[in-house]
């Protein structure tokens, strides 16, 4: 029977390919009916099928995948993505946000970078990386502030850090200097998904085409790069060199008028951008946003004479979201680990969430199911065995949230764990 491609670039098993070779011994004239549990001949069989799998498993296989975009992961995908596609992926970011710190002590005090070190309520890290001087008091009056600019000591979303989360006790600071709760929250970015880096690269085919096509709008604002400020090419705008730095932009909603319910004329076309963490920063009219980079990349790449533009944030939906968890008490996972598997596992799903929504036909509007984010929850622990969840705060259609065309959700998390006995 012949195998499919499928079946080629599988993993191999330690117990398939013993069998394999007994097959092979068969097939040679060689007698295997004495090869029982203990014979050398099987151990030592045995000892070369484990070492054949796992050389397979661990390099070659993963090499074959690599010549075929829906089958490459990991390090082979990026090397695909680049040297087929062109397309680099998307690295780790690191979470900052500016931060006012107040002397209450009598000490003036020029702040260096690494100088402050804070934290959030989940207990990351961060140092400032701008520098000032912070006077002193004189004793009366309002404590003298001065804001720096703090960056996460670790990358990617973990460090994430919403609005008030910072906590105003420094954990290294002169003495008398306090933090003041953040007004801005900070949000790190993971490294590009697998999934995420396969859609770029399908889309990246379009931006070719002189016509213009949505999918081309969809490529070219995933891939917008953002310039440093001492930047000798700050008008090359896409991300396709190693150390470019990419614009929060992770998500995309391309409307023109063939998209049903989008309202837009013919001639036309609108872009909505959001990043990991709800609509993307800036405006067209904000020079430097996301927005602004974004807008000023299409425009160059992708625009053709006679289309008018509109390059918008997405408008967020907020939304609480409750989920309750049944934990099964026999699987020894405690309720404190099941609400914090769900809650990562419910990030992760809300960051991917499209704008837009989920649509059931071309004639219905956006949803977010109450059943994809059950799914999420039951999934993200063994010892989970259900979930129930429930939206409050916006506008539902029986349990499912509605989501505009325009909408990107930004969830505020409640999630509550009941350990059950069996």
């Amino acid at each position: 029977m012949a195998l499919s491609i499928y079946d080629m670039l599988s993993d191999l098993t330690d117990e398939g390919v013993l069998d394999d070779l007994k097959e092979i011994a068969k097939a040679l004239g060689l007698t295997t009916t004495a090869w029982q549990s203990g014979e050398p001949a099987l151990g030592l069989a045995a000892i070369f099928s484990r070492q054949i799998a796992r050389i397979w498993n661990t390099y070659i296989v993963k090499a074959l995948r690599a010549g075929f975009l829906d089958y490459a992961t990991g390090d082979w995908l990026t090397l695909t993505a680049l040297a087929v596609y062109g397309v680099r992926r998307r690295g780790k970011t690191f979470a900052s946000l500016p931060v006012t710190l107040e002397n209450r002590a009598g000490g003036l005090w020029v702040i260096q970078a690494g100088d402050i070190r804070l934290r959030n309520a989940n207990g990351k890290t961060f140092r400032n990386v701008t520098e000032d001087t912070l006077a002193a008091w004189g004793g009366t009056g309002d404590y003298p502030e001065v804001t720096l600019t703090f960056e996460a000591d670790e990358a990617g979303s973990a460090s994430d850090t919403p609005i008030g989360a910072i906590v105003t006790t420094p954990v290294t600071a002169p003495e008398g200097v306090f933090a003041l709760a953040n007004d801005v929250a900070g949000y790190g970015q993971e490294e590009e998904s697998d999934e995420r880096l396969r859609e770029r690269c399908r889309l990246s085919s379009a931006a070719l085409s002189p016509g213009g096509p949505l999918a081309a709008y969809h490529f070219v604002a995933l891939t917008t790069r953002r310039p440093d400020e001492d930047d000798d090419e700050p008008d090359r705008l896409l991300a396709t060199e190693e150390g470019d730095t990419f614009v929060g932009v992770t998500r995309v909603r391309v409307l023109d008028k063939n998209v049903s319910g989008s309202g837009v004329a013919p001639g036309n076309v609108v872009v909505y951008l959001a990043s990991d963490s709800g609509a993307a920063g800036g405006s067209v009219g904000v020079e430097g946003s996301d927005v602004f980079l974004v807008n000023a990349a299409l425009v160059r790449h992708v625009l053709p004479p006679g289309i008018t533009l509109s390059t918008l944030p997405a408008v967020e939906l907020t939304v609480t979201v409750n989920i309750v968890l049944y934990v099964d008490r026999a699987s020894n996972v405690t309720a404190a680990a099941a609400v914090d598997a769900a809650t990562r596992a419910e990030q992760l799903f809300f960051r991917d969430f499209p704008i837009g929504g989920h649509r059931l036909s071309l004639m219905s509007g956006g949803r977010m199911f109450a059943s994809e984010v059950e799914a999420k929850a039951s999934e993200a622990s063994p010892g989970i065995i259900k979930a129930a969840a429930t939206f409050t705060g916006a506008t539902l259609s029986g349990s499912d949230l509605v989501v505009g065309i325009n909408n990107v959700v930004v969830p505020t998390f409640n999630i509550t764990a009941t350990v059950v006995t069996q």
